[in-house]
């Protein structure tokens, strides 16, 4: 029996054989010069082409299959395969140097990968992984591959170095029982797509696949990082007790429909749900969510060739907040940048959130761009409970900035004769320390706070890998104190908001609303209804202000 462990990425236990897989090398071996550049050249446009038909086909697919978060993690390749640096350095590779297609691509991939690797910046080392999983798109196609999903002879617990996102999107869970994955390069993408279909997964085991492990018995616990290989009598018993306890839970989980999210000492909270699209909303109502905490308007802005109008934005505002039939539905206006890009925006990069140019800063920097959406979205308030809510606020003088943006897009639409709602609440997203740091100020300025855990967390991250690793808990208690004396109210999101094992710590803290995705609706409730915010206060008290 051989046992080890590595982090859990997709919750879960599964058994079956091994299935080892190694991805085949990027098309075939090729004579690193050429005496037609013109013909490679046109070889790598139609593979180039060929690459991005198959990101946007797969991105439709999980758009449909698992909603709009997972999908929008395609929208990055499809955008890295047009994107110009890379292609001028392919260019440069076959008109110049006389390189064939296939060569001038795996150079222009490494050069960009070590280009990345220099950065200080985490998220850009991290597009290092994108950039080999585009490339290898392009250079399975110039071999005239077939990119076909992986498909073991029987149902299989996969084990491999690494999995790509293009890869994972094509998993059969019925085929595929769970996934070992030895590094981490690739591994918060794919790690989503695995949680969306339901199949278990342990990565940064450190464990390269051997070869010779193929077909032995495997149990995985996706939950708590565990592999096992071989495993005796007594650990098969174990494990899979507690997958039939897992599955237990679940059905539990069924006798919280129908009930409220008020605690044990009578505090009611809001539950609601995060949504990358309109086409979102039956799976809202169908995990009781009580209205949309996240609606993320990038959808609108990306796959395009030019700025969405404001009627197309109005009517996608409108269709949500007519079909949550007077649920209160929060919409983020564009947070574009970092890996939401598109050609028409030219948006520069920078370093780290300070110097980035993304979110609310963006919007400020194209005040057209940003009027906009939010006459679309002032317009399409008298439908619903909206709140409109800024991401990614830096300082208070952009918040005042925006909200005078919006005070002359509401004097607009009534010189037109245009109906909106005056009360419409304005709220901030909270999700860099910087943020928190002024959060005192902060609160005087917006109705509410929503906290993005997610972006809060890679800024505050020590290393551990600990989502609720004391320095964010302390963030968070800083900031739900400010609003308080404040006096609105506190919404977080992100996985953090969504993890079982922080809802009664956030209670505590003052966290008023919950925004998950639908399908954990449920499992918050539970704790929800399990907690006394009173007793988890007296045991908080080690946690320094």
């Amino acid at each position: 029996m051989i046992q080890f462990h590595g982090r859990g990425a997709s919750a879960g236990i599964a058994s079956g054989p091994v299935y080892v897989y190694q991805r085949g090398g990027g098309g075939t071996a090729a004579s690193p010069d050429t005496r037609d550049p013109a013909g490679e050249w046109e070889r790598f446009l139609r593979a180039r082409a060929a690459a991005a038909a198959w990101l946007e086909k797969t991105r439709d697919t999980v758009l449909k299959q698992h909603g709009g978060e997972a999908a929008m993690l395609f929208d990055a390749y499809i955008l890295l395969a047009w994107d110009a640096d890379l292609t001028q350095r392919v260019e440069s590779g076959i008109r110049e140097k006389q390189m064939m297609a296939e060569t001038a691509v795996r150079e222009a991939a490494r050069q960009y990968v070590a280009l990345l690797s220099e950065t200080d910046d985490l998220y850009m080392q991290a597009r290092s992984a994108d950039v080999r999983e585009v490339c290898g798109r392009i250079l399975a196609a110039l071999a005239g591959r077939t990119s076909a999903p992986i498909r073991p002879p029987q149902p299989s617990i996969l084990w491999a170095e690494e999995l790509f996102p293009g890869e994972a999107a094509g998993l059969d869970p019925d085929i595929i029982l769970g996934v070992i994955l030895a590094g981490d390069s690739v591994t918060d993408h794919t790690s989503i797509l695995l949680r969306a279909k339901g199949i278990p997964a342990v990565i940064r085991t450190g464990r390269v696949p051997v070869p010779g492990y193929s077909g032995r018995e495997a149990l995985i616990d996706g939950g708590r990082g565990e592999v096992v290989i071989a495993p005796d009598g007594e650990t098969c018993r174990r494990m899979l007790s507690e997958r039939e306890a897992e599955k237990t839970v679940r059905l539990a989980l069924e006798q919280y429909r129908g009930l409220e999210n008020v605690t044990k000492d009578g505090k009611r909270i809001s539950v609601y749900c995060n949504i990358s699209s309109p086409d979102e909303v039956g799976e809202v109502l169908s995990y009781e969510g009580d209205g949309i905490g996240l609606f993320r308007s990038e959808f609108l802005y990306l796959g395009r060739q030019d700025y969405p109008s404001e009627e197309l934005q109005f009517e996608a505002f409108r269709r949500v907040l007519t079909d949550m039939r007077g649920k209160r539905v929060v919409i983020r206006t564009a947070d574009l940048g970092g890996d939401k890009q598109e050609e028409y925006l030219s948006i520069p990069a920078g370093k780290g959130p300070a110097g980035e140019l993304r979110g609310l800063r963006l919007c400020l920097e194209r005040p057209e761009m940003f009027r906009t959406q939010l006459r679309a979205l002032f317009r399409a308030s008298v439908y619903g409970e909206l709140g409109i809510m800024f991401p990614m606020v830096t300082s208070v003088s952009e918040v005042r900035e925006a909200k005078a943006l919006c005070a002359e897009v509401k004097k607009e639409l009534g010189r037109e004769g245009k109906p909106f709602r005056e009360d419409t609440a304005v709220g901030i997203m909270i999700e860099h320390p910087e943020a928190v740091l002024i959060s005192d100020q902060l609160a005087g300025e917006a109705d509410f706070f929503s906290f993005g855990t997610n972006d809060l967390i890679r800024s505050a991250e020590d290393g551990s890998g600990i989502p609720g690793h004391p320095e964010v808990l302390r963030l968070l208690k800083l900031a739900c104190g400010y609003a308080r004396r404040g006096g609105i109210s506190t919404e977080i999101c992100g996985e953090l908001a969504a993890d079982p094992a922080y809802t009664a710590v956030l209670l505590a803290m003052g966290i008023d609303a919950f925004s998950v995705p639908p399908r954990d609706v449920l499992r918050i409730r539970r704790r929800i209804r399990e907690t006394d915010i009173s007793e988890v206060r007296e045991r908080m008290r080690q946690i320094p202000d």
